[in-house]
């Protein structure tokens, strides 16, 4: 039976047989100390990330996903999902998620959400905060409602994630695709993170990739999100915000459980 993961911060499997592939100095170069001034390096890109992402007023994004479910007998089973986000600061979101094991739109204007399963056409929709804000964990705590990366549509986008760092690291620099990035490995209590942040782009230090280990976790089950055209001047209407649900939708009251996010 497959064990559900729940997604967070912002939630893809290591090849191992890449390690023997590459041989011995890959590894011996994960032994090396840690060199003076990468702690300081990486908690400097990392406050540049969330402080530029803070200060957009609206953006839109798109992600290609991996994540692991581990059966019973601790082998991990990777899906896949692709993601595209569309926020206006501080009350409209969008979120159209498209995996192998479900298929959602969800939509909030302010006043309201509407939540749909596009394969099933159901929806649920109800009532809540006036802000993205104050939405995002009132649908956590209410409804068990967590949408996937939700720390990056926040007013505070690293802070969750903040709260659970011990360390972080500057790997160097890599390539995300044909794009380099800054690589930033980070340690936490119960996982491990590791951002690529867009060095191409000066005033733009998004992040290309996040990879979260789920250290806590049988198996250390692995989350991946690969992101894609980021536009800080979206073109956008009303009509993506519409909270309406499609013709012939069933109406719900609460998530199954196999489709929360």
């Amino acid at each position: 039976m497959l064990a559900k993961l729940r997604y967070c911060l912002l939630s893809a499997a290591i090849w191992g047989s890449l390690v023997g592939f590459l041989g011995s100095p890959a590894i011996a170069a994960s032994e090396q100390p840690i060199r003076p001034g990468e702690q300081e390096k990486a908690e400097r890109l990392i406050r540049q990330f969330c402080s530029f992402l803070r200060s957009q007023n609206a953006f839109t994004v798109e992600a290609d996903i991996t994540y692991d479910n581990v059966l019973s007998g601790g082998q991990k089973v990777q899906y896949a999902a692709f993601q595209k986000v569309i926020l206006v600061r501080p009350d409209r979101l969008r979120v159209e998620y498209t995996g192998d094991q479900r298929r959602t739109l969800f939509v909030y204007d302010g006043k309201s959400f509407l939540w749909l399963n596009t394969a099933k056409n159901l929806y649920l929709a109800r009532p809540t905060a006036s802000t993205v804000d104050a939405m995002v964990p009132a649908l956590s705590e209410e409804l068990g409602i967590e949408l996937p990366l939700s720390n990056l549509v926040t007013g505070e986008p690293c802070r969750k994630a903040s709260e659970n760092i011990v360390s972080a690291y500057y790997v160097g620099e890599g390539f995300v695709g044909r794009t380099l990035a800054d690589h930033i490995l980070v340690i936490g209590k119960d996982r491990t993170w590791q951002l690529w942040l867009n060095k191409e782009k000066e005033f733009e230090p998004v992040p290309l990739k996040i990879v979260i280990t789920y250290s806590d976790l049988p198996e250390a089950p692995q989350y991946t999100a690969v992101f894609s055209n980021w536009n800080f001047n979206p073109q956008i209407t009303d009509k993506d915000f519409s909270t309406t649900p499609p013709e012939g939708a069933l109406r719900i009251e609460a998530l199954p459980t196999v489709s929360k996010p």
